[in-house]
C-alpha cells in the first residue's frame, strides 16, 4: 500500500528531505516552501485572508494515494477543505505531531465534519481531544549514512532550537547532573525562527536535519527535554536509542513503554542523581533493540490500518 505524506511546514522540510522509506510519497502541501521569504508571505496571506488562496497549493495535492496523512504544522483549514474536495473516496487524516494549545489554529470539530480523522503522538493530549493516538515514530533511513557515530567527544549533549525555554532547563539539568560527576558538555541552541537569531549572543547557526544529528552524536548521551504537558517523545529519544547513545529524559512516560531499559534511560527528576555516575560509565545495551525499532515509521504506517 502506498501511503502519502503531506507537510505544510518550510520547518520540517529538511526532515522528509532526508526520509528514503519504502511505500512512502513524501509531498509539499504548498509552493515555495523552500523558501524562507515566500514561506513568509504565504503565511501572512492567509492570516490576512487574501484572495486566491489556492495559487499557493502545489498541483500535486491531486490525485492523491489511498492513504493521506497530513501534518498539523502549517496546516489551515482551506488546505485541508481543498485536499479532500480534490481527492473524494480517499481516506485523509490529520497528524498532530506537536500538543494541542490554545493556539493551535485548527478546529478539529470542522476537520472532522470535513471527512477527516485525527490522530496524534501524545497519549495523554488524545484523551484530553478526543482523537487516535500513534506514537512517535523514526526513520531508520535518517541514521543510515550518519559519519564516525562509535566516538563521542562530549559526555551529554544537546542540539536543537531554544523553543519553551529549553536553553534554560538545558543548563540547568546539566549543572544538576554534574554535581554528581563533572560533564563535558555540548548545548548547541539555535534560535527559534531564524528571524530571531540575533535576539540571543548564545545563538547558533541553524542546522540542516543531518547537521544536527551529526553534531547531536558527538555525545555519549543525548539529553532529551519535553516541554511541560507533554507526554509524547521527541525524535531525540530514538536519535539515542538507535545509534547507541544513552538517553538522560525529563518525561517520565518513558518507563510505561516496552522500549525502556533503566541501564540505557535516566528519568531526570525521577532517578536518583546518586547513581548517575554509575548510569554514564557503563556500556549501552542492547537487549530491547526489537522493541525500540517497532517505533519505526513502517510500524507507524501499519498501525493506521488498525
Amino acid at each position: 500500500m502506498k501511503y502519502t505524506i503531506i507537510t505544510c511546514s518550510s520547518a520540517f522540510s529538511s526532515i522528509w528531505k532526508y526520509t528514503k522509506e519504502p511505500d512512502i510519497d513524501i509531498k509539499w502541501a504548498f509552493r515555495g516552501s523552500g523558501s524562507k521569504i515566500l514561506s513568509f508571505i504565504r503565511v501572512m496571506w492567509f492570516q490576512y485572508n487574501l484572495p486566491l488562496k489556492k495559487i499557493w497549493i502545489n498541483r500535486n495535492m491531486v490525485n492523491l494515494g489511498s492513504i493521506n496523512i497530513v501534518f498539523d504544522s502549517g496546516a489551515n483549514e482551506f488546505l485541508l477543505r481543498w485536499i479532500k474536495e480534490h481527492n473524494p473516496g480517499k481516506r485523509c487524516i490529520l497528524y498532530y505531531w506537536n500538543v494541542i494549545s490554545d493556539h493551535t489554529p485548527l478546529d478539529n470539530e470542522k476537520i472532522r465534519n470535513m471527512g477527516y480523522e485525527i490522530w496524534g503522538f501524545d497519549f495523554d493530549d488524545s484523551r484530553k481531544h478526543g482523537y487516535t493516538y500513534n506514537s512517535q515514530f523514526f526513520c531508520p533511513s535518517w541514521y543510515s549514512d550518519l559519519k564516525n557515530t562509535n566516538s563521542s567527544l562530549y559526555d551529554i549533549s544537546f542540539v536543537g532550537r531554544d523553543k519553551n525555554r529549553r536553553m534554560q532547563n538545558a543548563e540547568k539539568m546539566v549543572a544538576t547532573l554534574s554535581g554528581s560527576v563533572p560533564l563535558k558538555s555540548n548545548l548547541y541552541f539555535a534560535a527559534p525562527k531564524w528571524y530571531l537569531a540575533f535576539k540571543n549572543k548564545k545563538y547558533k547557526k541553524i542546522l540542516r536535519f543531518k547537521e544536527m544529528l551529526q553534531q547531536e552524536l558527538n555525545g555519549k548521551i543525548l539529553l532529551d527535554i519535553t516541554d511541560e504537558g507533554q507526554s509524547g517523545y521527541t525524535l531525540r529519544v530514538f536519535d539515542a536509542l538507535c545509534n547507541g547513545r544513552k538517553l538522560v529524559t525529563n518525561n517520565a512516560h518513558i518507563v510505561n513503554e516496552d522500549f525502556y531499559d533503566k541501564r540505557n534511560i535516566f528519568v531526570y527528576g525521577m532517578d536518583n542523581l546518586k547513581d548517575f555516575e554509575i548510569f554514564m560509565n557503563t556500556p549501552f545495551y542492547t537487549e530491547k533493540t526489537e522493541q525500540v525499532y517497532s517505533r519505526d515509521i513502517a510500524h507507524w504506517l501499519t498501525r493506521f490500518l488498525r
